[in-house]
């Protein structure tokens, strides 16, 4: 009797590590920023909602949060998305579907400078696939 139960829990085990052969695979990527909502200016200790707006390409494409590099007073910032590997993705067609609209994302930014902000947000790559950026400086006020 033992041995017999001691085989039905191997078995079990084995089974649990199988891999599943149609599990879906997940990959990161960048996603274009199409535009964003900023103020005119900053004042110097104060934290602002930054929102930017973004289309996801598939339905398979989730939000993953937000890219965001310092280089001195320069930001580059882009959308991080997680892409689910499948067959069953829909892919958007926002120019001939206008009931789709851009997703949009704010995060927090504290303006602990007092020199111009430069953000650098990712515009996607061009035909060279060099990275593009659309650039907006914003000064800070004492």
């Amino acid at each position: 009797m033992k041995k017999i139960f001691l085989l039905i829990i191997v078995a079990f085990a084995l089974n649990s590590c199988n891999k599943e052969e149609n599990s879906s695979q997940v990959r990161y990527e960048l996603l274009p920023i199409d535009y964003c909502r900023m103020p005119y200016y900053f004042q110097q200790g104060e934290t602002y909602d930054l929102e930017m707006f973004f289309k996801k390409p598939t339905s398979c494409h989730f939000y993953k949060g937000i890219y965001f590099e310092k280089q001195g007073n320069t930001r580059i910032v882009a959308i991080q998305s997680a892409v689910v590997e499948t067959n069953s993705c829909v892919t958007y067609d926002y120019q001939n579907n206008t009931s789709l609209q851009p997703d949009s994302v704010k995060c927090k930014f504290t303006a602990t400078g007092t020199e111009t902000y430069t953000f650098k947000f990712w515009t996607g790559k061009n035909a060279q696939g060099e990275d593009t950026y659309y650039d907006v400086e914003v000064p800070v006020e004492n």
